[in-house]
């Protein structure tokens, strides 16, 4: 589970399903179904049973019968339809977690692991992976105007409490990218990378880390 407060046992107004575990769905099981495509599987059908009810608890989802996850209630009571949808109230922190940092040198704890890291004499790559968006576009750190100054403080905050600069995509992939759409897994609709992408970006990676000497 993914929870915006560090608790054994956080509440679901807190936290989120992150990932599904079954300890009978073994490497051999996976293989075994995905072969016979078998879709009334007594493991598949309750991990299913677990992601469905994992749905019904996002607080995102909207619920016209519920005073909780109601366009209308929210755009009466606070001006604003999307307000429990957009993830900005009771989950939004655990969905997507914000700060409000401009430096992490401000971070006590981010110091200290990065501290850690550095400490421990393995070289350290940070890379920046662009969205499908910055691809097309050719615009590294695409965010909003009053956004910007913040975004490029943090990214040079971290090249000085690592040590290292920060590597963008941009600067080590070639142009024009072949079917660029398919770099992400559902195009439109989510921005993870498909398998293309993965080895789109492992390629990038591979390119800095032979240019800089990280490996020969």
């Amino acid at each position: 589970m993914t929870s915006s407060i560090p608790v054994p046992n956080p509440t679901w107004d807190t936290a989120a399903d992150t990932f599904l575990v079954n300890s009978r769905a073994t490497s051999d099981w996976c293989h075994k179904t995905r072969e016979a495509g078998a879709t009334d599987d007594p493991i598949v059908q309750e991990l299913e049973t677990v992601l469905w009810e994992g749905r019904r608890r996002e607080s995102w989802l909207a619920d016209p019968l519920s005073l909780r996850q109601s366009y209308v209630v929210d755009r009466i009571l606070r001006g604003d339809a999307y307000y429990t949808t957009s993830t900005r109230a009771v989950t939004g922190v655990s969905q997507m977690p914000r700060h409000a940092l401009k430096s992490f040198l401000d971070d006590e704890r981010t110091v200290a692991n990065l501290n850690t890291l550095t400490g421990a004499g393995v070289p350290l790559v940070v890379l920046h992976l662009a969205l499908y968006s910055e691809l097309k576009q050719r615009t590294e750190f695409d965010v909003p105007a009053e956004s910007r100054p913040r975004t490029m403080a943090l990214i040079d905050s971290l090249s000085r409490v690592t040590g290292v600069p920060v590597y963008s995509t941009l600067e080590h992939v070639q142009f024009p990218i072949d079917n660029l759409e398919s770099l992400s897994v559902h195009f439109l609709v989510d921005d993870h990378p498909s398998l293309r992408g993965h080895q789109f970006f492992a390629e990038m990676v591979g390119q800095v880390l032979l240019r800089y000497g990280y490996v020969r």
